[in-house]
């Protein structure tokens, strides 16, 4: 029996898999998923008399408390379409999606992300990666992120780049060494993460003088010195001119402009822990 295309996201068709292909049993092209949706919730409101509620992303205690750092960006990768990552700061520095993502995934699962009634999205990246230009980025830093890594740690020579700044590049090891550590250039981190779990990481940059955290821990997991790097785009869950893509789930990603203090970056992550759910 001959498969039809369903109105899927168009950002899905990219990676084929099952019902993401046009076909003649449905002649739909593949953006015919946002405009079915949209005109028959439009039938919906002149039906019902009511307009469609607008959504909102809702801020729980680690959003707030972020927000409140005054980060250069704070990008939560709640959209539910198009090719941008709205910055949740008021200076609205955007992000920009690449080709090989899939949305709407639930993130790490903790009330202190969204609130205690709503459920806390995610962004999956299957190839595709978030690439900014932050023009007041400087060679003081603090990119702080969740994620969730979905490949095995020696499945690949690089198991993914986390995090990159032209040559800075904050990556998962695989099994052309140091699998499942942290690596930033040549420094390794102590701690061996295991595949399929969420782990935050915190990558500071206090000029030369690099530390990074992993899931709260006071002591850095990597710590050394670095030349700096003074290009303005970064990219999250890939780098130019390398391949090892990031293939997992990323979350709440925030970007400021000075070094977060070991208290601070540990707080974030207490108080991610302190409202997590009961089966979480």
């Amino acid at each position: 029996m001959p498969r039809r295309a369903t109105s899927c996201p168009p950002e899905l068709f990219p990676l084929g898999g099952y019902n993401t292909w046009t076909c003649r049993t449905a002649m739909l092209e593949s953006g015919a998923g946002p405009k079915i949706v949209d005109a028959l919730t439009g039938l919906l409101e002149e039906v019902g008399g009511r307009k469609r509620r607008e959504h909102r992303v809702s801020h729980g205690a680690y959003a707030r408390t972020v927000l409140a750092s005054n980060p250069l960006a704070y990008w939560r990768l709640e959209e539910w379409g198009g090719s941008t990552a709205f910055d949740a700061t008021p200076a609205g520095r955007h992000a920009a999606y690449g080709v090989g993502i899939a949305r709407w995934l639930e993130g790490p699962v903790s009330s202190a992300f969204s609130g205690p009634d709503a459920v806390n999205r995610c962004v999956h990246l299957a190839g595709g990666c978030l690439s900014a230009n932050v023009e007041k980025l400087k060679d003081k830093y603090t990119v702080e992120l969740w994620f969730w890594n979905g490949l095995s740690n020696d499945l690949r020579s690089v198991t993914g780049v986390l995090f990159a700044r032209g040559n800075d590049r904050l990556t998962i090891g695989g099994s052309g060494g140091n699998a499942g550590h942290l690596t930033f250039c040549s420094l390794v981190g102590r701690r061996a993460m295991c595949p399929k779990t969420w782990n935050y990481v915190a990558l500071v940059r206090d000029g030369a003088h690099v530390k990074v955290y992993l899931n709260g821990h006071s002591e850095p997991d990597l710590e050394g010195m670095v030349p700096v790097d003074d290009t303005h785009e970064i990219r999250i869950g890939g780098g130019a001119n390398h391949p090892e893509t990031f293939e997992g789930k990323i979350d709440e990603v925030a970007l400021y402009g000075y070094a977060l203090t070991s208290e601070e970056v540990r707080r974030h992550v207490l108080l991610a822990r302190e409202a997590l759910a009961p089966d979480g």
